[in-house]
């Protein structure tokens, strides 16, 4: 069995990791009402209205998103300045034209479908979403096909799609890192502004909107309209998810693009290259979040409902926003192939690749 496996196998590690990650979903959906999907919710926060760009910020629904998103980066940093030569590859060997390709795929890809490895692998599966079981099977499948043909087994393919000579590799740069140190302080800003905002407005109506009650006359109805202690302690949740979700990525292996590309090549066996430890951190993952989804009213295992006290309202939300949507068509179904092939051919996963780029990798800072 040793001959098929690459030394590089980290099972503990890789499970540690997992359980990290299914646990910042079980928190975050616990403790916000939320589902833990990374590129679906920075998908939302870029609907920018122009005329007042700061309306996203000021939306309370979106606070959680920022301090989610604060906390993540933060963490990065951390990681980062403490371990970046355990958590990343030494260097990057993906040519810049694989790398931009596979960035439009995945983000074409991802909002076809609708989610990606955390919304439709970690939460979907873990609600037993079979939408989500149809995602994750396709671009598994497509990510195993495109990684395998771009393996060393097929020398005119693995020629084009990686860089072979040593002094051509990728490399971390400076300008890169100072650029993704100034995008962690204005998420953090962002972060700032937004809980002030509520604050504010929560404390003197700062934007009250009218509205007709039936006798004809005017009342008054304040702006947002969740009120402030439930924002914060969505936000305060948020706060606590996205540390656990950067460690479990970043212990587990998920920050490699040479990890995830030896997952899903399956002729590393023949080469005594394969290595499976992704397997452990998405059973392990999945297995956590999975526990977390049965103490939600309707979303448990059937047998287990009888067993466990099952909550109709997450702790400070008031409810928990899971989507319904079950419908299996074709937007799905291509849309997760397109995001397989991406991951297939590069390695690159949307969430790592936020750390990655943050860390001054120059090519993936300016994909994101």
């Amino acid at each position: 069995m040793s001959d098929w496996f690459s030394p590089d196998t980290t099972v503990v590690a890789s499970t540690v990791g997992g359980l990290l990650i299914g646990l910042s979903a079980a928190v975050l959906l616990h403790g916000s009402g939320e589902v833990l999907a990374f590129t679906s919710c920075i998908g939302s926060l870029c609907d920018f209205d122009f005329p007042s760009p700061l309306k996203v910020v000021k939306d309370p629904e979106n606070g959680w998103k920022f301090g989610f998103l604060a906390s993540f980066l933060l963490t990065c940093e951390w990681w980062i300045a403490n371990s970046e030569s355990v958590i990343f590859d030494e260097a990057i060997m993906i040519p810049y034209w694989v790398t931009g390709l596979s960035g439009i795929m995945a983000g074409f890809g991802t909002k076809m479908a609708n989610g990606c490895t955390s919304g439709h692998g970690i939460s979907g599966l873990g609600r037993l979403s079979l939408r989500s079981l149809v995602a994750v099977c396709t671009f598994m499948g497509t990510a195993f096909l495109s990684a395998s043909l771009s393996s060393p087994a097929f020398p005119l393919i693995y020629q084009r799609t990686t860089i072979i000579e040593e002094d051509k590799y990728h490399f971390p740069c400076h300008a890169a890192r100072s650029v993704g140190k100034a995008l962690t302080l204005s998420m953090v800003l962002l972060a700032i502004y937004s809980i002030t905002w509520q604050l504010r407005s929560s404390k003197n109506g700062a934007e009250a909107t009218p509205l007709v009650a039936g006798d004809g006359k005017q009342q008054q109805q304040d702006s947002p309209p969740a009120t402030f202690r439930t924002f914060l302690g969505k936000f305060a949740a948020a706060m606590v998810a996205g540390p656990i979700f950067v460690s479990g990525l970043s212990i587990g292996g998920m920050n490699k693009p040479s990890k995830i590309v030896g997952f899903f090549d399956l002729t590393g066996f023949s080469r005594g290259t394969y290595d499976p430890s992704l397997a452990f951190l998405f059973a392990s993952g999945i297995l956590v979040s999975l526990i977390g989804y049965q103490f939600v009213e309707a979303q448990g295992i059937a047998k287990m409902d009888s067993i466990t006290p099952v909550k109709r309202r997450s702790s400070v939300s008031g409810e928990f926003h899971i989507p319904k949507k079950s419908a299996i068509d074709s937007k799905l179904v291509v849309g997760s192939a397109i995001f397989g092939i991406s991951m297939g051919i590069s390695g690159y996963c949307p969430t790592p690749c936020m750390i990655m780029a943050i860390s001054g990798f120059s090519d993936l800072l300016f994909l994101w």
